[in-house]
């Protein structure tokens, strides 16, 4: 009986300390994760062509070549112009707000002229391979087609990965309702093969000033 109970007892401890171990681990594996986890805002801005001497602009900065917006580059140069005397185009800005790098960026956009019946979004897609910590990354929203009807951003999407691996989702829908904007913006993580939130924001459209530093 007493050899019985001398390896219960042994028995006990050992999956006792497995447990602990077993916990132990998950914990640190999802402090890891967080201390990686970058997060992305997106906003709507515009300015000249390859936003030549805009306030926001800082150095290091990229504007994605899209295959419209190099028609709208060419057709600028055949007509003369600098991108200092083209006309106001939109883009949307990318920023990663960290900690850490991004990697993967696929980044889906679908915008939808206010005009038309069909409603038939255009849609934007593009791969990025990585997004420095802070780093701000501009992608062209017009087309070359969109001169005659105004349009906007229905929806963007981008799935990514961290330095450690971990899977997210940052999903952003835009609509108008009784004549204001609203933006709903969900931050989600993969686990299981499933997208599971982390985190929603409703807000409204906004309007501001830009400093300029002297």
């Amino acid at each position: 009986m007493e050899d019985l109970s001398i390896w219960h007892s042994l028995l006990s401890g050992a999956v006792g300390s497995i447990i602990v171990l077993f916990f132990t681990l998950l914990k640190e594996t999802w402090n890891k994760k967080e201390r990686h986890r970058a997060l992305i805002k997106t906003e709507e801005i515009d300015g000249k062509l390859n936003l030549v001497n805009h306030s926001k602009i800082s150095g290091g900065s990229k504007i994605i070549i899209t295959k419209e917006y190099n028609e709208i580059i060419k057709l600028a140069r055949n007509r003369g112009l600098s991108d200092e005397h083209t006309g106001v185009f939109n883009y949307l800005s990318i920023k990663n707000l960290g900690p850490k790098i991004i990697l993967d960026a696929v980044i889906k956009i679908k915008i939808i002229k206010q005009t038309d019946d069909d409603g038939i979004p255009r849609k934007i897609n593009v791969i990025i391979p990585y997004i420095e910590e802070k780093e701000e990354v501009f992608i062209p929203t017009d087309s070359d087609k969109d001169t005659e009807k105004p349009y906007s951003i229905q929806s963007i999407i981008i799935k990514y990965k961290t330095a450690v691996g971990e899977k997210l989702k940052y999903s952003c829908k835009i609509k108008a309702v009784k004549g204001k904007i609203k933006i709903i913006e969900i931050y989600s993580r993969r686990f299981l093969f499933i997208y599971w939130r982390i985190n929603k924001i409703k807000s409204s459209n906004l309007s501001w000033n830009y400093i300029v530093k002297h």
